[in-house]
């Protein structure tokens, strides 16, 4: 399979992440409240014919990776602003077993800790049945979706309840328990653009608590 946007290798984060604090509490997001330094995404969706249009202009290379990182501090901003009170999502719950059957589509919120350290995907109030999933993000594997990944990454329960658009938009986090044990957990975005932040924001915020974790068993 090809990997998800470049955003998860093998449950390695393929991207370098350095820290600039500035950027984003000038925002009024105060990471450094929590003890932590805001990353820096050196890598974006920028297409590399962009790059040789901009380096042939006379941007220097240096400029450019200092404008993606920019770019993606506010990205960052704008994504967390809106996560840490729940940005509207549609899980898709499977059964037992994720060939048979139809998922259900379950109004939900995604939430992210004020720590930084993992989401919730909470269930509407309304929607009694469904619990609510925890994922840290030191523990996700990987992120898939169909552009990237192919339909084959999806069961057929989740695949034959989607419209047409909707197939841009449905995403499956695997992450890994302490016991070694996987789940994967299915959603729907809004639209491509905000699958498109939670990918790149995912990105970040999984290299910072994977760096987190190996800092605090050193």
């Amino acid at each position: 399979r090809t990997q998800t946007s470049a955003v998860f290798m093998g449950g390695v984060v393929a991207c370098d992440v350095m820290g600039s604090p500035s950027v984003v509490a000038a925002e009024g997001i105060d990471m450094e409240a929590h003890h932590t330094r805001p990353p820096t995404l050196m890598e974006s969706p920028l297409h590399e014919a962009s790059e040789k249009q901009a380096l042939g202009e006379g941007i220097s290379a240096s400029t450019l990776a200092h404008l993606k990182a920019k770019e993606a501090q506010k990205t960052l901003t704008a994504f967390l602003r809106q996560a840490l009170k729940g940005r509207p999502i549609t899980l898709l719950i499977v059964g037992d077993n994720e060939n048979d059957g139809e998922a259900t589509h379950v109004r939900a919120t995604l939430r992210v800790e004020s720590d930084f350290s993992r989401m919730a995907f909470e269930p509407h109030e309304e929607e009694t049945s469904c619990p609510t999933f925890w994922c840290p993000f030191a523990s996700v594997i990987d992120i898939y979706q169909i552009s990237a990944d192919g339909a084959g990454a999806f069961p057929p329960s989740i695949l034959s309840t989607l419209f047409s658009h909707e197939f841009d938009m449905v995403l499956r986090v695997d992450f890994a328990f302490a016991d070694g044990s996987e789940r994967a957990i299915y959603f729907l975005e809004q639209s491509c653009s905000s699958r498109d932040e939670l990918l790149q924001c995912a990105k970040i915020l999984c290299s910072r608590a994977v760096r987190q974790e190996e800092c605090i068993s050193i």
